[in-house]
């Protein structure tokens, strides 16, 4: 422990401030910066000229339908051409719906009318354009998203199934690669109810005897103090050694049920379970994993999911009471059901964050996986 809090006082105060301006820095100051030094003048006369002109309707075509047909048109080639891959929940209309939205940003747009455009009276055209353009764009953006959304409701399925199929290569999976169930948990930490439904996820666990594969996936935290950063201490500790993981998740269980999480719980839990401290603050400081966990927000917000913890039984949503004998009464019922068979357990390989040695390990993901 001392050592531990040796190297916390180690690591230097300027990069915790700087990571924790990051967001405002990058949502506020910035665009204000640009906006406030753009040197845009908005009177009647220049509003009037700007929308008379042929270069501010060059802009707004650019910028609000030239980046959507960049953006849509190339990730749909890609896809087509089997370049890359998409997650299992976006569908075209959702890339659609996100590639309006790419028309917003005009702090760079208005840095480069300075460097291309010398005429005063064209640069205001072309800087009203890039203004009208984002909100145009911002617009546009909102009703496809709204009405996206509205179209999924409608055409959701009776019950909803798992957006992205288990994948062992970069999932975490406990439990042997043989077992004929599966359980999927998009969970947070430092909820009031992390506790009870830990005792109830080893219940359930503990009455398969090893017959059972439990998959953690991030959803993003709601619980007033749990640190952001969280989930990514989680990956940057599984990033080490994979079966890292499940010690680091019971060690953030621990101390969610007696203190509040923070900052420095992560790093300290870090250390309780072996991980290389130096490398895991490294990782937070430039959110090496940042991606990797919007991605698992990112699937559950497409599901409609906003809080946790949410049960995907055989990789169906389960909406029965959260207690052993329902959820391992719906696991029994929903085995045949499977929506596709990439998600059954039987297809779930061997990795090292589910086996050791070649055995399954020999502990409840709750209380000491």
């Amino acid at each position: 422990m001392s050592a531990a809090e040796g190297i916390l006082r180690s690591v230097s105060i300027n990069d915790r401030f700087q990571l924790s301006l990051r967001r405002v820095v990058s949502l506020v100051i910035v665009p204000v910066f640009a906006l406030v030094n753009a040197g845009v003048l908005i009177t009647p006369e220049s509003l009037s000229h700007a929308f008379g002109s042929a270069l501010t309707w060059g802009v707004i075509a650019g910028l609000v339908f030239g980046k959507f047909v960049g953006i849509f048109g190339a990730t749909m080639l890609g896809r087509r051409l089997h370049i890359g891959e998409l997650s299992e929940a976006l569908r075209p209309r959702h890339i659609a719906s996100g590639a309006m939205l790419t028309g917003i940003g005009f702090t760079i747009s208005l840095f480069i009318v300075d460097l291309a455009i010398t005429d005063p009276v064209a640069q205001s055209d072309a800087r009203i354009g890039i203004l009208t353009a984002s909100a145009l764009a911002a617009l546009i953006g909102v009703i496809s998203l709204q009405l996206t959304a509205r179209y999924d409701r409608r055409h959701a399925p009776a019950r909803v199934q798992l957006n992205r199929p288990i994948d062992p290569e970069r999932d975490h999976i406990y439990g042997p690669p043989e077992a004929k169930n599966s359980l999927t948990v998009y969970g947070s930490f430092g909820g009031l109810d992390d506790a009870n439904t830990e005792e109830i996820l080893d219940q359930v666990i503990d009455h398969y005897e090893g017959d059972i594969n439990f998959v953690f996936r991030h959803i993003r935290p709601t619980a007033e103090g749990a640190p952001e950063q969280t989930a990514e201490a989680l990956e940057a500790v599984a990033a080490q050694q994979r079966k890292l993981f499940w010690p680091m998740r019971h060690e953030l269980n621990e101390i969610s049920e007696e203190r509040s999480l923070d900052n420095r719980e992560l790093l300290r839990a870090s250390v309780n379970i072996g991980a290389n401290l130096s490398r895991v603050e490294d990782d937070l400081r430039r959110g090496n994993h940042l991606g990797r966990v919007d991605e698992d927000y990112l699937d559950a917000e497409n599901m409609g999911l906003t809080r946790g913890p949410v049960l995907f039984v055989n990789g169906l949503l389960y909406k029965g009471d959260m207690e052993p004998n329902a959820i391992i009464a719906d696991l029994d019922a929903t085995r045949a059901e499977a929506p596709d068979p990439k998600t059954r357990p039987d297809h779930i390989l061997t990795s090292d964050c589910a086996v050791q040695g070649g055995a399954p390990v020999q502990a409840s993901a709750g209380r000491s996986a």
